[in-house]
């Protein structure tokens, strides 16, 4: 059983939803077979979206061939508020609280977001990819397209009856030249791209976790993907089978997103870049990164040079990474080399001290911290026989969460509703 999960919430995402994702979704359902039996619509919003979105012709249409679950997430939204969440935060929050919730209940989780648009056979072919690979997690790139140009093939309904390859490739947004090759000397990158005639190269170190595959895989979902679901993914998965998808034959998938923010002008990118995969990186990361997206005639001469410098200048970054973790574990007993000196030591300590104390601040968050206790026991309850023959989960949660503090009722039924209902 596949969760196709969404996560989403005001008027702007609940359009994108219904005049990206839902189009995109709509033609798969059209080749994909035993659909209700196979694949589930998991879509988590506030109550008002889900009314809007319900109205709609084509999701009337669409959740008469595939189980289509509405989870409302305005008491996710109510806590965020009050607890300041980031927008990333805020996401993950929801996206983690899926994953443990029902991770027993499918065997592939999905991610998508709703600005977000593929490829006709793109879930059959992924699905089918995944399989033979046996993969436990799949890494799927996807570029930004020029939102206007993708919004009027979809409105002329023509985006599937043409070319989608060419339609991808010639409608990639202008903001991917902030990782492109020619400029990324200019700016913080933790992904390098570069685009030649009809030919894409992509080589990431934060490439899209499209897929995972839940059975033996409990223990990566026990704690949030911080600072977000496509930056934290868990160093669990390091050893575990992981696949990037290295080209456009098994589908597209593309992104609308639109970039309001211009990322700042450095004099030396990649030592920013470097401390920032301090922040961010980990073993999954390096592991992920190794992988090369080409599509294209592999054999050309310029493309092989091509190929050569993108794999070198994410082979920089990795090498530096390394280089500033070891000397950070070995400090104050430091080698400086052109990028960091010994007198840079001390404050990238204090920024890396500043941002573990976030982390475990978001952990402690009530709704947080209280998923985990659930999901920690759901994994005792589920591997253990005797509770199986004795009790049910449902008797083993109420005996276990029970708590003298009403202030913190609201926490418990709030989960116990997701978990099971």
């Amino acid at each position: 059983m596949n969760a196709l999960f969404l996560a989403f919430w005001g008027k702007k995402y609940s359009n994108d939803f219904l005049n990206f994702f839902l189009p995109s979704l709509n033609e798969n359902l059209k080749i994909l077979k035993g659909k209700k039996k196979k694949y589930s619509l998991e879509i988590w919003t506030l109550k008002k979206d889900t009314i809007y979105i319900k109205k709609n012709k084509l999701f009337k249409s669409v959740s008469k061939k595939i189980n289509c679950n509405f989870r409302n997430i305005d008491f996710v939204l109510k806590e965020a508020n009050i607890n300041k969440y980031s927008k990333y935060e805020l996401h993950e929050t929801i996206c983690y609280i899926f994953k443990t919730s029902k991770c027993f209940k499918y065997e592939y989780l999905w991610f998508f977001y709703p600005d977000q648009f593929f490829s006709k056979k793109f879930i059959l072919s992924i699905n089918n990819l995944t399989k033979k690979k046996n993969a436990d997690l799949i890494f799927m790139p996807s570029l930004l397209c020029k939102r206007d140009k993708i919004s009027e093939l979809f409105k002329s309904k023509k985006i599937f009856k043409n070319n989608f390859r060419k339609i991808y490739l010639s409608n990639l947004d202008e903001s991917n030249k902030y990782v492109n090759i020619n400029y990324i000397h200019k700016y913080q990158f933790l992904k390098v791209i570069d685009i030649y005639k009809k030919t894409i190269i992509i080589k990431s170190f934060h490439t899209h976790p499209l897929i995972i595959k839940t059975k033996n895989n409990f223990e990566g979902l026990r704690y949030p993907f911080y600072p977000s679901h496509d930056e934290g993914i868990a160093s669990f998965f390091s050893k575990k089978n992981l696949h990037v998808i290295r080209n456009l034959k098994s589908g597209i998938l593309g992104s609308v997103s639109q970039v309001n923010d211009f990322p700042l002008v450095y004099n030396n990118s990649m030592k920013t870049s470097i401390f920032s995969g301090i922040l961010q990186f980990n073993e999954t990361h390096l592991k992920s990164s190794e992988q090369t997206f080409v599509d294209g005639d592999e054999n050309s001469k310029i493309l092989k040079d091509k190929i050569k410098k993108v794999n070198n200048k994410i082979n920089l970054l990795r090498n530096g990474y390394k280089t500033l973790l070891k000397n950070l574990r070995n400090y104050p007993n430091v080698k400086e080399n052109k990028y960091f000196k010994t007198k840079d030591y001390p404050r990238l300590i204090n920024k890396i001290i500043d941002f573990e104390i976030k982390i475990k601040k978001f952990y402690n968050q009530k709704l947080i911290s209280y998923n985990k206790v659930i999901f920690d026991k759901f994994l005792k309850y589920s591997q253990s026989k005797i509770y199986n023959k004795k009790i049910s989960f449902y008797e083993f949660f109420l005996k276990f969460l029970n708590t003298n503090n009403q202030k913190d009722i609201k926490y418990i039924n709030f989960l116990s509703k997701i978990y099971f209902k």
